[in-house]
């Protein structure tokens, strides 16, 4: 495939994955139905899909997307030019105390590209403020993420719930603290 040869990482995965990844990003910003005018926390943004549905289906007040590559990064912005949107390179497991502080906090197809998926959960959990919203979703092995979801819930707060999504013939796998 040709768009997969292409020396851009960002579209590359947007020519490989856009589609179905906008999809999940959907279904996950509706089933967590939060209200209107927050302060979202987009970890792990990539190019832009999760971000998109936040600012689509959730009317949010703001919106910061924070990613470690620089080429996703140049994706978002230049995809989402919405002024309640910014978007910040850095790293999961590190986010900048600057970022300041979030209603929610999200992820989304991000868990298995962070070298330690528990120090980012503690750094999202950080940037919510008390009893508010820590959730990500995932597609794979449902056996493995059940399990991380439990070994981690004292990390954000307790855990609200686990849900299959199905979208496009995919098991997305979702949780929610908060």
């Amino acid at each position: 495939d040709p768009a997969m040869e292409s020396s851009d990482p960002a579209s590359a995965y947007e020519a490989f994955m856009a589609g179905w990844s906008r999809k999940a990003a959907r279904e996950f910003v509706r089933w967590l139905a939060l209200p209107e005018d927050l302060d979202w926390l987009d970890v792990g943004c990539g190019t832009g899909a999760l971000c998109r549905a936040i600012l689509d289906l959730a009317a949010p007040r703001s919106l910061c997307g924070v990613e470690l590559s620089e080429e996703y990064i140049a994706h978002a912005r230049a995809a989402l030019p919405d002024p309640r949107c910014r978007f910040v390179t850095a790293d999961a497991t590190d986010l900048p105390e600057t970022l300041g502080r979030f209603d929610g906090a999200v992820s989304g197809l991000a868990r298995n590209l962070v070298a330690d998926p528990t120090a980012a959960l503690r750094c999202m959990a950080r940037s919510v403020g008390q009893g508010r919203v820590v959730a990500a979703y995932e597609v794979g092995a449902l056996a493995e993420f059940k399990k991380w979801v439990v070994r981690n819930k004292g990390t954000a707060a307790s855990l609200a719930a686990l849900v299959l999504l199905g979208v496009g013939g995919s098991l997305l796998f979702a949780w929610q603290s908060g």
